[in-house]
């Protein structure tokens, strides 16, 4: 919305400008040379702009990046500590990961969790 106003009003401002210089009271040659001036005003003031855009949308995109793996890097730690909550161990032998596991302090002799067959 605020975007349309303001080149609606760029628009005008330049048309205004336009029918200012035509309707003054000048030689030809002067008007060329001011509607010449005016327009290579609005052409640099256009070119800022959309310099600015640029630069606008870069950031934009940079941000909605870090966001982007930022909710990527949380989601996925979630779904890891689901995943291990949801596998627990069933023997009592204090061990997630299989890699823990060791014979003194594990009895698995009882169940049929993961870690049996690498304790024994």
């Amino acid at each position: 919305m605020a975007k349309k106003f303001v080149f609606g009003a760029a628009i005008g401002g330049a048309i205004g400008a336009l029918a200012a210089l035509l309707f003054a009271p000048k030689k030809g040659s002067e008007l060329r040379n001011d509607i010449k001036v005016k327009t290579d005003d609005l052409m640099e003031k256009s070119s800022d702009i959309r310099e600015k855009g640029s630069q606008w949308v870069s950031i934009a995109v940079e941000k909605g990046t870090e966001i982007k793996d930022q909710v990527v890097a949380k989601s996925q730690d979630l779904k890891d500590k689901f995943i291990k909550s949801d596998s627990g161990d069933s023997c009592g032998c204090g061990a997630n990961e299989i890699e823990e596991v060791e014979e003194e302090n594990c009895d698995c002799e009882n169940c049929d969790c993961e870690n049996k067959d690498q304790v024994e």
